[in-house]
C-alpha cells in the first residue's frame, strides 16, 4: 500500500458518486508502473464480520498525465468503461492473491521462528540440540493449503568465534549434531544458535547459546636451537608453541651433562639461554625444552643433540658387501656419522685372513669410500674392518665383519633314470648329485622335458628332492629328459637328454559312424572312422552295437588291417538283419593292445519300407473283475495294406500266454474270461500282406477286486470241556482286503463275526464230550466269499471237583495233610451221553485213573508244586517253625483238571524249648529243700513255663512248681532220704485252632540226700545233670549204684522207642 511522504500526489479525476482524495507516493513513479490502494469503509462490516475492502488500481501512464483510477466495486464508472469488466474482475483476484500470498510467507516466517536457544553438551564430542518447529503451509487460519509436516523444514546450525563470521556447522531436518571437539580451539568462546528453513522461506535465527572450552597445556614444543658456540659455552634459542588457551608463563630448559641424567639449567620467560661449559673434544650432549601456562606442563620437545669442538673422528660403519665372487670381495661403507671436527681426509680398511693367522693387515689406504679385494679362495671367510683419518689422526676402527667368497658352478649331475615302471601318464624319474657341488650346497635340481615329439625343452620339476613323478603326460609318446643343478653360485651344465616312454592306454571313442549308400529294407552299411587318439598303440579292432528295445546288443567287429602289416584301406561292415522302415541307432568302439575305447556318438538311420510298424498307444480302457476293453492307434503300413491286428495276454510272471486276433481293422478289442485282481500284460500287432510287425510295447493291467476265496486249512487249534478254539489260513483277497469272518456253528445254530486280523475263533459255553461241525466265510468290500468245508470237533470231558484239606499233623518243621475223593459229573452229552461216575480216592472208573496235585504258597499269591500223584495224603518237611502256610488241591483226569479248591490255611508248630541247665538242689532246713536252674533262651515270642517235679527214693514224681520263676522252695519233706528233682521248660501256643503244650525234649534232674539233723546238713552233696553226667554223693555205695542202674535202664529204654519209631516212619514213606 501506499504510505504517506514526498514524491508525487495522486489525484482522481471528478466522476458521478465519486469521492475525491490525494494519496501522496514516497517517490516518483514511471510511466506505466502499476499502483495498488485499497479502501477501507469504516463502520461498515461484511456478512462475515469483517469490514468491506474496496481495491484502487492506478496506472502511470506518462510523466505529466494523470493517473487511471479503477474502482473494483464500481466506484470510478468513467475510467471503467475504458476496459471490459473481465479485465477488471482479473486484476482484482491478482491482487487479493498476492496479498495472500504474502500474509502467508509472513505466517511462515513466524512458525519457522525458533523461540529457544540450543542445548549444547560437551563431552567426548560436541552435541548440540534443539526444538523443532510446526509448520503449517497455509494461510495459519485454517485456510491455507500446506500439510503441516516438520519433515519439510531444514534446520541451520550456525557458529560463531569472536569477530570471525557465523560457519554453517550442519543442515537438515534433523534436530541434532554432534562433531569432535578436536575441531575446536581450547580457551575459546563459541557462540550457537539454529535458523529454521521450509517452503521457501527462512525464519529468524533462534537466541544464541554460549560455550567456553576449556584451556589446555602448551603444545609440545619444537626442539631448541644452536644460536652460537664457543669451545666454554654454546648458546641456545626456541620458539614459542601454541598456548591452547592459557598464556604460556614459563620455560624450563634440560640437558643431559653429556651422557648423563637430565637436569634443568633454566627456567624464565626469556627465548634464548647461554650455558658455559668447557665441552670435551668431539663430545655430544642433549638438551630439552618444556613451557608452562596456568594448566601446566607441556610434554618434552625433541632431544637437540650438540656436538664439542674437533677431534679423531669415531668408526665409521661396518663395511658392507656389494658383489662376491669367487676370487674376490667388494666392499663399500659409509662416512662415520661425524667428522670429530675437520674434514676426513683418508680411510684404511684391513683385511683378516683365518688361514694364515697374520691377523688383519691393510689392504687399502685413501679417500675412496669402495675397495675390491682379489686373489681369493673360493667358499673362505674374511674379516674387514675400516677407520677414518682426519688432522687430529685417524680414529678408531669399526667393528670386524664377516664376508665369505662365492662358490663355483656346481658339476653335472648324474643322468636321469627311471625309477620305477612308467604308466600311461607318468614318469617316475631320478638322478644322482654332481661330483663337484663348486664350494656349495645343492640348492634344487631342474627338470625338463619335451612335448613327446622331439620339441622344445619345458621345466617339469625344480626341487631339492632327487626323484621327480611327472603326470598328466600322454600315453605311448617318447619323451626327452634332462637334468641340471642349482646352487647359489648358479646353474651346473645340463645333462645329455635321456629318453622315457610312456605306457599306452586304450584309444578314444571312434570319430564317429557313416552310412554307406542308401539303406535296404533289412540292411545297413556302416562305415568306421578312426579315432583322434590312438592311445599310443595301434587300434586293432572296432566294434559295431545297436540300440534294441533300449539295449545295447554287439552286431558286428572290424579287423584293423594295419594293426596287422597291412594297408590302410576303409572299414565297413553290414549290419542285417534289420526290420524294414524302422529307425536304428548304432554306435563303435576300438580295442587296441591297451583295451577297448569309449562309444562313439549315435549313428541313426531308417531301412527300407516292409512290415507295418507296430501298434502304439496301446491303452486299458473299461474293466471288470473279469473283462477289460483295449484300445490302440493305427498302425503305419510301410506300403502294404492292413489286413488286422492281434493281441497277446497272459498273467504276469506265467509263461502262458493266449494270442487273439481281431476280427476286423477295429483298433479296439474286449478280453473276457480273466482273473479277478490279476496283474495281466497285453502287447499288440498289425499285420499285412508282407509280414507282421513287431509286438507293441507291453501294457501292464490289473482287473479289479472280487469277493474273496474260501478260508483254507480249517482245523481245532484247542479245545476244553466246554470251549474250542478254531484256526484259518487267510484266503485269497481277490484284490479287496477282508473285513471280517464269519464262523458258523451248526447245532446249536450260532455266528462269530471275527475281525480280519484275526484267524481264530473262540466257541464257550459248550457241552463236555460233545461233537460240533463248523465253517467259514470270509468277507471283503466287493462281497461275502464261499464257505469252507465243514470241521468237525469235540469238547473234552468236564473235569472232576475239586477236593477238600484236612490237616493230619502239624509239627514245627512239617504238616501232614488228607484230602477227600473228587466226584466227575458227566453230563448228558450230545453226541456221548455219559453217566456220574465216582473220580475219587485215586480209583480207576472206567479206564481213567484220578490224580492229585498239591501246591502251597507262603502269601497266598505264588504257589509251588508240592505233590503230584494218586495218593490222598502227602507230609510237607523241611518247613519253618510257627509259619503260616497255604495249601491248595486240584484233581487230574485225563490230562483235564478241576478247578482249584479252595486254599485252606495250616501253621506249623513253634520249635520246643531246650532243656533248662545248671540244676541245683539243696537243703534248706529239715523240712524245705530249694530247687535253682538257669534260664533257657527263647527261641519264639511265647514265655516260657518251668515244671518243677520231685520225688523221693522209692516214690513216683509229684509236680511241685509250675511257673516262669528260674527257683522255687520245696516243704513238708520227709525228715530223712535221697530226693531227686526234674526241671523242664513248657511253651504254650494255638495251633491250628487248638492250645498245645510243647515241652522240651530233656529234662534236667538233681539228687540231694536229706539227713534230718542239723549236724549232718553240712554233708549234703548235690547231683547235676545239665550235660548228662551224675556226680555220685557220699553216701552208702549201695544206693549210689541203685540210683546209676536207673538211670542206665532209662536211657537204654529211651534208645529202643527212637529206633522203633525210625523203623516206623520207614514203612510209611515206602508205602506212599
Amino acid at each position: 500500500m501506499a504510505r504517506a511522504g514526498d514524491g508525487n500526489n495522486l489525484r482522481p479525476q471528478a466522476a458521478m458518486n465519486m469521492h475525491h482524495f490525494a494519496i501522496p507516493l514516497p517517490r516518483p513513479l514511471a510511466p506505466g508502473q502499476n499502483v495498488t490502494v485499497r479502501l477501507v469503509q469504516a463502520g461498515v462490516p461484511s456478512a462475515h464480520g469483517q469490514q468491506q475492502h474496496a481495491h484502487f488500481h492506478f496506472v502511470m501512464q506518462g510523466q505529466a498525465a494523470s493517473p487511471v483510477l479503477r474502482d473494483s466495486q464500481g466506484l470510478g464508472a468513467q475510467q471503467g468503461k475504458k476496459q471490459s469488466r473481465q479485465t477488471v474482475q482479473k486484476e482484482v483476484e491478482e491482487i487479493k492473491r498476492k496479498e495472500e500470498e504474502e500474509e502467508r510467507k509472513a505466517h511462515l516466517r513466524e512458525q519457522l521462528t525458533v523461540l529457544s536457544p540450543p542445548s549444547v553438551t560437551l563431552d567426548s564430542v560436541l552435541l548440540c540440540t534443539w526444538t523443532t518447529v510446526a509448520v503449517d503451509a497455509g494461510d495459519g487460519r485454517g485456510s491455507g493449503a500446506g500439510d503441516g509436516r516438520s519433515s519439510a523444514v531444514c534446520y541451520e546450525l550456525m557458529m560463531e568465534k569472536g569477530t570471525d563470521g557465523p560457519v554453517v556447522m550442519y543442515s537438515g531436518p534433523n534436530v541434532n549434531y554432534s562433531f569432535p571437539i578436536d575441531d575446536l580451539h581450547p580457551g575459546h568462546t563459541y557462540q550457537f544458535y539454529v535458523v529454521a528453513s521450509g517452503y521457501g522461506e527462512k525464519g529468524v535465527a533462534s537466541p544464541r547459546a554460549s560455550l567456553t572450552i576449556p584451556a589446555l597445556c602448551p603444545d609440545k614444543p619444537l626442539a631448541p636451537k644452536v644460536a652460537s658456540r664457543t669451545k666454554n659455552n654454546v648458546v641456545l634459542k626456541w620458539s614459542t608453541p601454541k598456548d591452547n588457551g592459557s598464556t604460556i608463563t614459563n620455560y624450563s630448559l634440560e640437558w643431559d651433562q653429556c651422557g648423563r641424567d637430565f637436569i634443568e639449567v633454566f627456567q624464565g620467560q626469556q627465548k634464548q639461554f647461554k650455558l658455559n661449559h668447557k665441552f670435551p673434544p668431539a663430545s655430544s650432549c642433549r638438551f630439552r625444552l618444556r613451557v608452562l601456562n596456568d594448566v601446566g606442563w607441556s610434554e618434552y620437545s625433541d632431544n637437540l643433540v650438540f656436538k664439542s669442538g674437533a677431534g679423531v673422528p669415531p668408526p665409521p660403519p661396518q663395511p658392507i658387501l656389494t658383489e662376491a665372487s669367487v676370487g674376490h670381495l667388494a666392499l663399500k661403507w659409509a662416512p662415520p656419522t661425524d667428522n670429530g671436527g675437520s674434514k676426513i681426509l683418508s680411510y684404511c680398511l684391513e683385511m683378516n685372513d683365518p688361514e694364515n693367522g697374520y691377523g688383519f693387515r691393510p689392504v687399502y689406504q685413501g679417500e675412496e669410500l669402495c675397495h675390491t679385494s682379489s686373489g681369493l679362495q673360493r667358499v673362505s671367510t674374511y674379516h674387514f674392518r675400516v677407520a677414518a683419518t682426519n688432522e687430529a689422526g685417524r680414529g678408531p676402527f669399526s667393528a670386524p665383519v664377516t664376508f665369505q667368497t662365492s662358490p663355483a658352478i656346481p658339476g653335472c649331475p648324474g643322468g636321469p633314470e627311471l625309477k620305477s615302471r612308467a604308466t600311461s601318464t607318468a614318469l617316475h624319474i631320478g638322478w644322482r648329485p654332481p661330483l663337484d657341488n663348486g664350494g656349495a650346497e645343492i640348492q634344487s635340481y631342474t627338470v625338463q622335458l619335451d612335448d613327446g615329439h622331439q620339441g622344445s625343452f619345458t621345466d617339469a620339476y625344480t626341487g631339492p628332492e632327487l626323484e621327480h613323478s611327472e603326470h598328466n603326460l600322454t600315453p605311448g609318446l617318447t619323451y626327452r629328459c634332462r637334468v641340471c643343478a642349482t646352487s647359489r653360485a648358479g646353474h651346473s651344465n645340463w645333462t645329455p637328454p635321456v629318453e622315457m616312454k610312456t605306457q599306452p592306454t586304450p584309444p578314444q571313442a571312434p570319430a564317429g559312424l557313416e552310412v554307406v549308400g542308401k539303406p535296404s529294407q533289412n540292411s545297413i552299411i556302416l562305415k568306421m572312422n578312426p579315432p583322434g587318439f590312438d592311445g599310443g598303440a595301434v587300434v586293432t579292432s572296432y566294434c559295431v552295437e545297436m540300440n534294441k528295445d533300449d539295449l545295447w546288443v554287439k552286431v558286428a567287429t572290424v579287423a584293423n588291417p594295419q594293426a596287422f602289416g597291412g594297408k590302410s584301406s576303409t572299414l565297413t561292415c553290414s549290419v542285417t538283419p534289420l526290420s524294414s522302415g524302422t529307425l536304428y541307432m548304432f554306435r563303435a568302439n576300438c580295442i587296441n593292445s591297451c583295451g577297448v575305447s569309449p562309444f562313439s556318438e549315435v549313428c541313426t538311420c531308417h531301412t527300407a519300407v516292409g512290415c507295418p510298424a507296430s501298434p502304439t498307444c496301446l491303452e486299458v480302457g473299461n474293466k471288470t473283475a473279469n473283462s477289460m476293453h483295449l484300445r490302440w492307434q493305427p498302425s503305419k503300413e510301410f506300403g502294404s495294406p492292413l489286413t488286422g491286428y492281434q493281441l497277446e495276454y497272459g498273467i504276469s510272471g506265467s509263461k502262458q500266454c493266449v494270442v487273439v486276433t481281431c476280427d476286423s481293422l477295429v483298433c479296439s478289442h474286449t478280453l473276457k474270461a480273466l482273473s479277478p485282481w490279476s496283474s495281466y500284460g497285453v502287447r499288440a500287432r498289425a499285420t499285412s500282406a508282407v509280414g507282421n510287425s513287431e509286438w507293441s510295447s507291453l501294457v501292464q493291467c490289473t482287473t479289479l477286486p472280487s469277493h474273496p476265496s474260501s478260508p483254507s486249512s480249517l482245523s481245532v487249534l484247542s479245545r476244553t470241556y466246554n470251549s474250542l478254539l478254531i484256526g484259518w489260513c487267510a484266503p485269497d483277497t481277490n484284490g479287496a482286503d477282508i473285513t471280517q469272518y464269519c464262523v458258523e456253528m451248526v447245532s446249536p445254530p450260532l455266528s462269530i463275526c471275527v475281525p480280519a486280523m484275526e484267524t481264530q475263533c473262540m466257541f464257550r459255553d459248550l457241552s463236555p464230550d460233545t461233537i460240533y461241525k463248523v465253517r467259514v466265510q470270509a468277507e471283503n468290500a466287493a462281497g461275502k466269499g464261499p464257505f469252507s468245508a465243514y470241521i468237525l470237533g469235540s469238547t473234552l470231558q468236564a473235569p472232576p471237583t475239586p477236593p477238600q484239606l484236612v490237616l493230619v499233623s502239624a509239627g514245627s518243621q512239617h504238616l501232614k495233610v488228607s484230602w477227600g475223593g473228587g466226584k466227575r459229573t458227566g453230563e448228558e452229552g450230545r453226541g456221548l451221553g455219559r453217566r456220574e461216575e465216582d473220580w475219587g480216592g485215586g480209583k480207576r472208573t472206567g479206564q481213567s485213573l484220578l490224580q492229585y496235585v498239591l501246591q502251597y504258597s507262603t502269601d497266598g499269591t505264588r504257589y509251588h508244586k508240592a505233590y503230584e500223584g494218586t495218593g490222598p495224603t502227602h507230609r510237607l518237611n523241611k518247613l519253618h517253625p510257627a509259619t503260616k502256610y497255604y495249601l491248595r488241591v486240584a484233581a487230574l483226569c485225563d490230562g483235564v483238571q478241576s478247578e482249584w479248591a479252595e486254599p485252606a490255611v495250616f501253621s506249623t508248630t513253634p520249635t520246643p524249648p531246650p532243656a533248662p541247665k545248671g540244676v541245683v538242689l539243696s537243703q534248706i532246713n529239715p523240712s524245705q529243700l530249694a530247687v535253682s536252674w538257669k534260664p533257657v533262651q527263647e527261641n519264639c515270642a511265647l514265655p516260657v513255663v518251668y515244671v518243677v517235679q520231685l520225688k523221693t527214693f522209692g516214690t513216683d514224681y509229684l509236680q511241685v512248681y509250675e511257673g516262669i520263676e528260674t527257683s522255687c522252695v520245696v516243704s513238708m519233706l520227709a525228715a530223712k532220704g535221697l530226693h531227686e528233682a526234674c526241671v523242664r521248660a513248657v511253651v504254650k501256643c494255638e495251633v491250628n485252632g487248638s492250645v498245645e503244650k510243647l515241652w522240651s525234649l530233656s529234662n534236667s534232674e538233681a539228687h540231694c540226700e536229706c539227713r534230718g539233723t542239723a549236724q549232718d546238713e553240712g554233708k549234703e552233696v548235690v547231683k547235676q545233670e545239665a550235660t548228662g553226667q551224675h556226680i555220685i554223693s557220699d553216701t552208702s555205695p549201695l544206693q549210689n549204684v541203685v540210683t546209676l542202674l536207673k538211670k542206665e535202664k532209662c536211657l537204654t529204654v529211651a534208645f529202643f522207642i527212637g529206633l522203633f519209631a525210625l523203623i516206623a516212619g520207614l514203612i510209611i514213606v515206602s508205602r506212599f
